[in-house]
Formats: C-alpha cells, sequence, structure tokens
C-alpha cells in the first residue's frame, strides 16, 4: 500500500493556506486534492493509504475558504 501523494498535497496547501496572503489560492486548492484523494482511495483502497490527510486537508481547506472569503465579503460590504 502506497501513501497517496494528493492527500498529503491537500495537507500542504492547507497548512499554507494559513498565510494571508495564500489563503484566497491554496484553500480551496486543497479542497480540491482533498476530493480528488478521498476518490482515489475510494477506488483503490487496496493500492492507496493517506485517508487521514485527505480528510484533515479538506477539512482545514473548508474553513479557511469559508472564513476568507466570509472575511473579504465583509470587507467589501464595510466600505459601500
Amino acid at each position: 500500500m502506497t501513501s497517496n501523494s494528493t492527500a498529503k498535497t491537500s495537507l500542504i496547501l492547507a497548512i499554507i493556506s494559513w498565510l494571508p496572503l495564500f489563503n484566497f489560492i491554496t484553500a480551496p486548492s486543497s479542497i480540491y486534492f482533498g476530493i480528488k484523494a478521498l476518490q482515489k482511495i475510494k477506488n483503490n483502497p487496496d493500492k492507496y493509504s493517506g485517508k487521514v490527510y485527505a480528510i484533515i486537508g479538506l477539512s482545514i481547506g473548508c474553513l479557511i475558504t469559508v472564513f476568507s472569503y466570509s472575511w473579504l465579503l465583509f470587507k467589501i460590504i464595510g466600505q459601500i
């Protein structure tokens, strides 16, 4: 069983998305890679591992995406 590289990519992008300048790009990317990793693991459970990495990356990516875009929306509304 090999570790799924897309699952690790999702987790790494989620960690990088804590940086303020990169979160609008890396957080949605971590969601994408997390979903792709979970699909790979579901289709070939004997071949791939790393489900925990994918779930954590997906969760953090979702949270940061919601908070980042909510913050941006409130900033835009506040300037009107």
